[in-house]
């Protein structure tokens, strides 16, 4: 039996790009989030053994996915920008997301920013900073091992990835969830 598709499935995924980059943005936050999350027993708590298997595991699962996509799509009222975010722990592993409310890093603080083709459909986008914003970059990435970095631009999370290490490089690379004429469009509006 062969299975095929009709044109309308393939619009439909042309013309969902965004729904579908949001989708692989969650994915990749709960991904890091399980991995790089500093209380590592609420990664027990949730998933012994990536088996959810309680009715409360469950819950806390879905409440962890809907956070995050809330998160995610959330507008904000800030600033072009790098942001820390940090997660607030609660006694009921119900923890949330505080972004602080100025950038670390601005468009001030960008020297170059490259986008490089990687073979994909979607570039790869390297963002190159002056003294002071490699040294800002050095301060919060040592300070903050499990939090994340939010990059905002026109009041929206374009990526958001979990600090693993120090970055002492003085750069920040992601690869773009956006095809490359929509990814130079919204790194231009960070050049100053």
């Amino acid at each position: 039996m062969m299975i095929s598709f009709s044109n309308s499935f393939y619009d439909f995924l042309i013309f969902n790009h965004n729904y579908m980059r949001k989708i692989a943005i969650i994915l990749g936050i709960t991904s890091s989030y399980l991995l790089f999350s500093q209380n590592r027993t609420d990664v027990v708590d949730v998933a012994i053994d990536g088996k959810i298997e309680t009715q409360e595991e469950k819950e806390l699962q879905n409440y962890m996915l809907s956070y995050l996509r809330k998160f995610i799509d959330n507008k904000y009222e800030k600033e072009n920008g790098f942001y820390l975010v940090v997660e607030q722990k609660t006694h009921n592993n119900q923890n949330s997301l505080k972004m602080d409310d100025l950038p670390f890093l601005s468009s001030l603080d960008i020297k170059d920013i490259i986008l490089k083709d990687n073979g994909k459909n979607y570039p790869t986008v390297i963002f190159k900073f002056k003294d002071k914003g490699v040294e800002k970059l050095r301060k919060i990435t040592s300070n903050n091992i499990g939090n994340g970095i939010a990059l905002i631009i026109d009041k929206k999370i374009i990526t958001m990835p979990m600090i693993s290490e120090k970055i002492s490089t003085g750069q920040l690379e992601y690869n773009s969830m956006m095809p490359y004429n929509e990814t130079e469009k919204l790194t231009n509006k960070l050049k100053k």
